[in-house]
């Protein structure tokens, strides 16, 4: 068993101990404070992509009141934060060509200008190193856009807040994804194995 030594005092690195620690580091904070608004934790995930499942980032919903029904938190005019911690570049070229086509895909009126209008904004989104988190900030008709928490701009336009909330747990969005985000737990495939 070994000792660490922090402020004289010596500590054992039990296993246990490691492994409580671990376990603290990687909590996902469940409650979180963003441009003077509180927000609860709704849900998370990771985003894969190719046939190799490579993880892209782990995208978080916060609410300022928890809810499973999509359609209640793309309708209500309450503030809505998005969180994606991006585990790999992106390039912007990337981040461009996906925003443009989930917008395009889920979009419910008024798409021509909505598609428009973010590309017109994307033209100033750097591509997105591995480490840093990109924020949406939702409030009705426009979207606050920050790297780490530096603002980028300001996506405004009408129903553009319901397109992008649409892209994650609307009717389109991938089931295991729309789900997670709106803390839905997935039925538990029995093991036949046995």
């Amino acid at each position: 068993m070994e000792l660490i030594n922090i402020n004289n005092r010596k500590i054992s690195l039990s296993p246990f101990f490691v492994f409580l620690m671990l376990i603290l580091m990687m909590q996902t904070v469940s409650a979180f404070e963003f441009n003077n608004t509180k927000f609860i934790l709704n849900g998370q995930n990771i985003k894969t992509a190719t046939w190799f499942n490579i993880e892209v980032y782990k995208i978080f919903l916060y609410l300022e009141e928890k809810n499973s029904n999509y359609e209640k938190i793309v309708s209500n005019k309450e503030k809505k934060l998005v969180k994606m911690e991006f585990l790999m570049d992106v390039s912007k070229e990337k981040l461009v060509d996906a925003w443009t086509e989930d917008v395009a895909s889920s979009c419910i009126r008024d798409c021509d200008r909505q598609v428009k209008d973010v590309k017109e904004f994307l033209k100033t989104m750097p591509g997105v190193n591995k480490g840093e988190s990109v924020y949406y900030y939702i409030t009705p008709d426009n979207i606050d856009v920050y790297v780490d928490k530096t603002k980028i701009g300001i996506i405004n336009s009408k129903f553009v807040d319901e397109s992008v909330l649409l892209t994650m747990i609307g009717k389109t969005s991938p089931a295991k994804m729309k789900n997670k985000l709106l803390g839905i737990s997935l039925p538990q495939v029995p093991d036949l194995s046995e």
